[in-house]
């Protein structure tokens, strides 16, 4: 029976799975939602019996497991449209691996007790927490989970929890850079996190409330912006670099029209601000937390891309010799992923999934060729 490879980056505003069966292999792309919210059976019921149901899983659905029920996408979102951003990554990680899970046994009637090896980033500041879940996750899988109705049990074969940046560090190192003191420095939407490597070993990490959200939350403060944060942040992220009367007309709301050109500059003062705000504090960050013998920096993250020429000016200013922005490895991301992918300009924040994906497929061919070699 062939094995289930997946490789999971948890984020704040959509999981990123990249996922393939060991023979073939052939990576493909799942994006899952992050919204969850608890239920009861009583809910659970209705929701089967509603309009709201849909053969449609991956965005929607409901998933139990030791008789507590949860709601995930939209049906969650029917409860609360509100994403807490606060929480510990790894607290609701357990429940949207499951989905991660269920999505996927239920595409391909995964047979029950089939073998899966999973690999999920989590935040530097949660990574001490990946044997609690290893703990669980193994335990929820191997004695069951409801998953839409359908009953799953699996065997997890193989964990591994790296820090955020552990899996786009391992695509991008060559024979030369592995004597290196090398940095990764991934910025998201919730968290900036930096891996601290020295001789190809992990000599530690840091993660802080330093990603996209931070200058959207300033500047919607300034601006006094009624609505949720999550969508402030995504239209910001689509005009903040060419704000104008048209482009920021999402952001005007129910004002008179005779106001937009006042709006418009409280929004564009707002914006000058904060974005120089918040990248003083990253590169304060920098100066204080990379060591000075640092030899190369790897620079990943869909944040990190937005701000890719301001980043520069920062990192040239510093010590450090070498810049690698990934370049390469989102390039063979395209390749092995191709359109769903470019049609949403993924490849910069796919690094981590896929990375990570690549090490378990590559400790399965490492397995294979052992157990040759022994017969």
């Amino acid at each position: 029976m062939t094995t289930l490879e997946i490789g999971v980056d948890i984020s704040t505003t959509v999981i990123k799975v990249i996922y393939s069966f060991s023979e073939p292999f052939c990576p493909k792309l799942l994006l899952t939602p992050t919204f969850i919210t608890s239920t009861t059976p009583e809910m659970v019921a209705d929701y089967n019996k509603s309009s709201f149901g849909s053969n449609n899983f991956g965005s929607s659905g409901w998933v139990s497991f030791n008789n507590n029920f949860y709601f995930y996408g939209d049906a969650a979102k029917n409860i609360s449209n509100r994403l807490v951003l606060n929480k510990r990554k790894f607290e609701l990680a357990l429940i949207r691996l499951l989905i991660v899970v269920g999505v996927i046994a239920r595409q391909y009637k995964l047979p029950k007790a089939s073998k899966i090896k999973l690999a999920v980033a989590l935040p530097f500041g949660e990574y001490g927490d990946r044997k609690i879940l290893e703990s669980h996750l193994g335990l929820a899988l191997q004695s069951g989970f409801i998953f839409n109705g359908t009953q799953m049990s699996f065997e997890l074969d193989t964990f591994i929890c790296l820090p955020e940046g552990g899996g786009t560090f391992l695509q991008t190192q060559n024979p030369t850079s592995h004597a290196l003191q090398q940095v990764v420095l991934m910025i998201g939407f919730r968290d900036l996190s930096m891996l601290f490597i020295k001789n190809n070993q992990m000599t530690g990490g840091l993660s802080e409330p330093l990603g996209f959200v931070k200058p959207c939350k300033m500047i919607k403060n300034k601006i006094s912006h009624q609505g949720d944060l999550i969508r402030f942040a995504e239209i910001y992220s689509q005009i903040g670099r060419n704000l104008n009367l048209r482009t920021a007309r999402p952001l005007f709301g129910n004002l008179n029209k005779s106001f937009y050109p006042q709006r418009l500059e409280q929004i564009k003062n707002a914006s000058h601000m904060a974005v120089s705000q918040y990248l003083l504090q990253i590169e304060n960050l920098i100066e204080s937390e990379i060591d000075t013998d640092t030899q190369r920096i790897i620079v990943t993250g869909g944040t990190a891309h937005y701000f890719r020429k301001e980043l520069n000016v920062i990192l040239k200013r510093s010590f450090i010799k070498s810049i690698c922005w990934c370049d390469e490895l989102e390039k063979r991301i395209i390749t092995c992923l191709g359109s769903p992918v470019t049609d949403n300009w993924l490849q910069y924040r796919l690094s981590d999934a896929f990375g990570l994906v690549m090490n378990l497929h590559s400790q399965t061919i490492t397995e294979r060729r052992e157990k040759s070699n022994a017969h």
